[in-house]
């Protein structure tokens, strides 16, 4: 049996998701990330995920996290 080297990635449900963005209305990424323990790229890319969903229509935010 090998293990990997690369870290586990971490699975966040829809509603995490859409709620940690919609906290960033208020805060900025960066405070909204430390706050839940979470990475600020994560954060950042869900936000920006978010952003070009309402643009095209789209609700989901789940592409690979």
């Amino acid at each position: 049996m090998t293990t990997s080297s690369r870290p586990r990635r971490s699975k966040f449900s829809e509603a995490f998701k859409r709620d940690a963005v919609a906290l960033t209305e208020e805060k900025s990424v960066n405070i909204v990330a430390k706050e839940l323990g979470i990475s600020y790229s994560a954060l950042a890319r869900w936000k920006q995920q978010r952003r070009t969903a309402s643009q095209s229509g789209e609700e989901s935010l789940s592409h690979s996290d």
